[in-house]
């Protein structure tokens, strides 16, 4: 009898702490606004932030526009630009509901916009929006999440990080749109973590038109159309950033697609973006591998990459980029190391190496570029034999949207027969051993003429070859 009490008591407990753990959030709701179930959710987020960090819940929002009213100090502002959504350290935020979901797997952030507006005063004007629309003090644990929402219509112009104020905490599956600061228009961040997120039509009147971010980790997001002097998209320093797709942003200063210092830059597509120098890429003292790099322009010198020093390229196409002076493909400026890379129809010059400290090796090229320093094994491709499967057919930007779409589809995996296949050095890629679609690396071929040996070698560029198989004289099988 007892242990029949004693279990119904801790079958009791468990539900009890199941339903306190959810607070709800839903802006129409009209019950008491205890955030207990949907029908009594706050109406309010941070009244719902605030409740989750006293109980140790999660916070569900359901869709609709939210208006920040309470200051980073979690007051009422005497200012009402200083508003803002504080996220508390350890509380996960979840948007994208429609306001009866039962199960996390049954919401749609797509269909269900929750949607943070710093859009707080007149609506003819931005003047009067909130300088953070977000804000993450210090003390954010990573743990702490926004996840499924739509930030827009910050505005801090001599502020930073108008969508969001970041010092700490994780951002996923967010949208950051139309938001202006100084520096990181929808984030200024350090010591965080963005993922699976969409930064478009952002402003920095100074570095990083959509992100500035310090020693933080950026993964799997799409950054479009934003602005900057410096970084359009990104202005990182000392982070990583991974696997994301960068295109059609403009720098009126250096690094068009990423400004980086410091930082690695993995698997990441940087197509169509435009600035004075490095029209795609302006780095010093960073890691670059398994990237691709087209279509960009310069109005100076580096159309694809400005190259500054202490930065290493390993298995990077750089293709059809174009700049008005030196170099569209790379301006090598100090002691940078260039390998396993292909430059390739970049106009007027694929590389201006402007040191005699720079080494290249394993470096496939498509015109005469003079590479003065260390040259090891710089392959000179042939004019007449294909090198791509489905190159981009403009150099340079696009301006029309089925323009870009082309550009876009291109297929710069090697064709057979391309000399790319199988001479790269493997050497070089012990810590990256898959390429930018994560196919894996030094896998022979047998299509391509140039390979004279049975050694299993990666292949030029940021792409592997697409799949064959080869059995060599030892009757090892290679699939590629």
């Amino acid at each position: 009898m007892k242990k029949t009490i004693l279990l119904a008591f801790l079958l009791f407990t468990i539900i009890i702490v199941h339903a306190q753990s959810i607070v709800y959030v839903k802006a129409n709701a009209k019950g008491t606004n205890d955030g207990s179930t949907w029908k009594n959710a706050y109406t309010n987020i941070q009244d719902g932030i605030n409740k989750a960090a006293q109980s140790g819940a999660i916070v569900w929002i359901a869709s609709g526009t939210y208006k920040p009213t309470r200051d980073s100090l979690n007051a009422l502002p005497s200012n009402k630009r200083n508003a803002c959504f504080l996220l508390k350290s350890g509380v996960i935020i979840y948007g994208g509901f429609n306001g009866t979901e039962t199960k996390m797997i049954l919401r749609d952030p797509v269909k269900n916009q929750t949607i943070l507006s710093g859009e707080i005063g007149d609506t003819t004007t931005t003047a009067d929006n909130c300088y953070h629309v977000v804000y993450a003090a210090l003390n954010c644990v990573k743990s702490t999440t926004l996840d499924g929402c739509m930030i827009m219509n910050g505005l801090g112009t001599t502020n930073n990080g108008a969508g969001a104020f970041l010092l700490g905490g994780t951002i996923v599956n967010c949208s950051f749109i139309n938001n202006v600061a100084s520096n990181g228009a929808a984030i200024y961040a350090r010591n965080t973590v963005i993922q699976n997120c969409e930064f478009k039509f952002n402003t920095a009147t100074t570095n990083g038109g959509a992100v500035f971010a310090v020693a933080s980790m950026i993964d799997s997001c799409i950054f479009r159309n934003n602005n900057a002097i410096n970084g359009a998209a990104l202005y990182v320093l000392q982070g990583k950033e991974s696997f994301c797709s960068v295109y059609s942003n403009t720098a009126t200063g250096q690094g068009g697609g990423i400004y980086s210092n410091a930082s690695i830059i993995e698997g990441l597509k940087i197509i169509n973006n435009t600035a004075k120098q490095g029209g795609g890429i302006f780095t010093n003292n960073s890691t670059v591998v398994n990237t691709l790099v087209s279509n960009n322009a310069a109005t100076t010198d580096g159309g694809g990459i400005y190259a500054g020093n202490g930065a290493t390229f390993t298995n990077v196409t750089v293709a059809q980029n174009i700049s008005i002076t030196k170099s569209g493909g790379m301006y090598c400026s100090g002691t940078n190391t260039i390998q396993n890379t292909v430059f390739w129809n970049n106009v007027p010059s694929n590389v201006f190496n402007n040191t005699t400290a720079a080494t290249f090796s394993n470096v496939a090229l498509s015109d005469s570029s003079k590479l003065t320093g260390t040259n090891t094994t710089v392959f000179k491709l042939t004019k007449t034999l294909a090198v791509f499967i489905n190159p981009a057919d403009s150099v340079g930007t696009v301006v029309t949207g089925i323009g870009l779409q082309y550009i876009l589809q291109a297929d710069w995996q090697p064709q057979s027969y391309s000399q790319l296949i199988d001479n790269g050095n493997n050497t070089f890629i012990a810590a990256y051993n898959t390429d930018i679609n994560g196919k894996v690396r030094i896998i022979n071929s047998p299509q391509s003429p140039f390979d004279n040996d049975n050694v299993a070698q990666t292949d030029i560029g940021a792409f592997e070859a697409v799949g064959t198989v080869k059995i060599n004289a030892n009757h090892i099988i290679y699939v590629k």
